[in-house]
């Protein structure tokens, strides 16, 4: 059961010449993806909860990492082996079970009705396993998932 949308993450952006950088930004998700991953860190994700940084041992709201607004992000499907699978930009899936390598998402400015200036989406995937063993991945291109930047 997914949680109101009420805090978010704090992570750290670094400097880089010739883009604006906000010192401290949060990143709040508006989506239903249940993975999300951020320079080959796996983040849970569901629908109105809190992106997270996890590890096998636990899991940290409050764990910083580098991210700034037009850095590339990588995603990820998980099977229902709970196995990993790399999706490309394109929609495609590049392989099962254990990752072994991450495709580049850039973070995208919103401009639309109802979208801040800070909003940003990221063209991410939507992907289900069609059998429980050698079933075929399905992976539609979805970009509307909403990535508010604020300055803390």
């Amino acid at each position: 059961m997914s949680q109101p949308n009420t805090l978010h993450t704090q992570i750290f952006s670094h400097e880089s010449r010739g883009r604006r950088s906000h010192p401290y930004v949060a990143i709040q998700a508006v989506g239903s993806w249940k993975y999300l991953s951020v320079q080959g860190t796996t983040l849970p994700w569901e629908s109105g909860a809190k992106i997270v940084k996890c590890d096998a041992a636990k899991i940290d709201l409050q764990e910083k990492f580098q991210l700034h607004e037009t850095d590339n992000v990588h995603i990820a499907l998980e099977d229902s082996r709970r196995n990993f699978i790399s999706v490309n930009p394109s929609g495609a899936a590049s392989g099962s079970g254990n990752i072994q390598s991450w495709e580049r998402f850039k973070l995208i400015p919103v401009n639309g009705i109802n979208n801040a200036i800070n909003d940003y989406y990221i063209l991410t995937v939507h992907g289900t396993y069609l059998a429980e063993a050698g079933g075929a991945l399905t992976v539609t291109a979805q970009p509307t998932t909403v990535f508010r930047i604020l300055d803390l």
